[in-house]
């Protein structure tokens, strides 16, 4: 007997509502300065935690004989007349009412389901042009890279072709024959030193008639 009185103690223990919204319940209707023994407020707790299993208990039933799985608030209402709080029926019925307002109101407030969908819209063609945009810059910049090395290999093609065109040159310069050194002499063979041009003409003359 003791052994089931504990069971049941541990498991109203397990699912008694949090302490802390029972003595707030406790303090809105006591007078200001009230004092609460530590049993009084687990009695309360205990009470509370009791109730809404049985109004709990009422509300299901009433929805499985209206062939629904669901628990609706008027089965909670009716659950109250049955278990014989009426008086209880007409109170939550207002604090329901001023929820289901507070929930309308806050709607309102919400955006449309539209401009949601237009912000996600802009959002993800933000999200796709962005990447379109940094490819355009970075063909850009490639073709930029590719002009300057493009004259870059130009310029150099051309300094190519001027440093040819001076090997040419200069390789010709070093094909052409020399000009021979002629010595010239007189009609008894002694060179002739500070001589004329039309005196060097008439030794070579002298010399082949020899």
């Amino acid at each position: 007997m003791n052994q089931d009185k504990s069971k049941e103690t541990s498991e109203l223990d397990d699912l008694a509502l949090p302490r802390s919204i029972i003595m707030r319940l406790v303090k809105g209707v006591l007078p200001e300065k009230s004092l609460v023994q530590k049993e009084a407020l687990k009695a309360m707790i205990n009470s509370a935690t009791l109730f809404v299993s049985f109004l709990t208990s009422a509300s299901g039933e009433i929805a499985t004989n209206n062939n629904r799985k669901i628990l609706m608030p008027q089965d909670v209402l009716n659950a109250l007349d049955e278990i014989e709080y009426p008086e209880f029926s007409k109170t939550l019925k207002k604090h329901l009412e001023a929820y289901e307002l507070a929930l309308k109101e806050k709607r309102l407030k919400l955006p449309n389901v539209s401009d949601v969908d237009n912000r996600k819209k802009a959002k993800i063609d933000a999200h796709d042009t962005t990447p379109l945009d940094e490819e355009k810059d970075e063909l850009e910049e490639e073709r930029i890279a590719e002009d300057i090395a493009q004259n870059e290999v130009e310029q150099n093609i051309d300094d190519v072709e001027d440093l040819e065109e001076v090997n040419d040159t200069l390789d010709a310069n070093a094909e052409s024959p020399q000009i021979e050194t002629i010595h010239l002499t007189d009609a008894t063979g002694n060179p002739i030193e500070d001589s004329s041009e039309s005196d060097s003409e008439e030794s070579l003359q002298l010399n082949d008639s020899s």
